[in-house]
Order: C-alpha cells, then sequence, then structure tokens
C-alpha cells in the first residue's frame, strides 16, 4: 500500500527510519478510509464538498430514540466508501453530544471491526 498512515491524532507520523509512515496492508487502509470519513462533515471538504458524513443534516440533534435511523445512516454512507464491501454491524450510542461505536466491516482481506 502506498497509502500515508494516520497517527491518533489524525495526523502523518515518521516512521523510525524517518519517512512518512504508510498503511502496509489493504484492510488497514480500509480501517482508516473508514475512520476519516466519519471524522468529516459533509461539505466539510473544499475540493469534494459531497465527501463525509452528513452529520449536520441527518444525526446531530437526534435523540437516541432515533438509533436505528442513525445507524441506517451511517452504514449508507460507510458502504459508499472504497473498499469496503458490507457492514455487518453498528454498535453505536450516544451520550450527550458525541456519538461512538464500533461499526464491523467486510473487505477483501476479511472482516474487523473499527472504532469510531
Amino acid at each position: 500500500m502506498n497509502e500515508r498512515k494516520l497517527g491518533t491524532d489524525g495526523d502523518t507520523y515518521l516512521d523510525s527510519s524517518g519517512r512518512v509512515a504508510r498503511c502496509s496492508t489493504y484492510m488497514e487502509s480500509v480501517v482508516q478510509r473508514v475512520r476519516c470519513y466519519m471524522r468529516t462533515f459533509q461539505g466539510e471538504c473544499f475540493v469534494n464538498s459531497e465527501y463525509g458524513m452528513p452529520w449536520y443534516d441527518e444525526v446531530l440533534g437526534a435523540d437516541s430514540f432515533l438509533m436505528k435511523h442513525i445507524a441506517a445512516t451511517v452504514k449508507e454512507n460507510v458502504l459508499l466508501i472504497d473498499g469496503v464491501e458490507s457492514v455487518d454491524g453498528i454498535n453505536l450510542s450516544l451520550t450527550g453530544r458525541s456519538i461512538s461505536g464500533t461499526i464491523k466491516i467486510v473487505t477483501t482481506e476479511g472482516t474487523t471491526t473499527v472504532t469510531v
């Protein structure tokens, strides 16, 4: 893979040899794409205003009674990400104004869980 690897803070970093770290597997690359997509508000990226989750339009402001709707919106959008073949499960929790959870995705290399 020739995709830059992002650290926990969402920024690139240098590996032990002083070069920008790269994703080592396809699965790692897809997981990173899902995390980036989930952390981007739709319309935030000026180069591609369609990229990102529709947090403002469909998710934020919804209460916990609408978790099925939120999960369906997340699933629909995660399936648009290059490399994701299917979504096997979504476990989200809404605490105040924060949403967190896990998404179980399937790629050509197998199944993994992404923490969002």
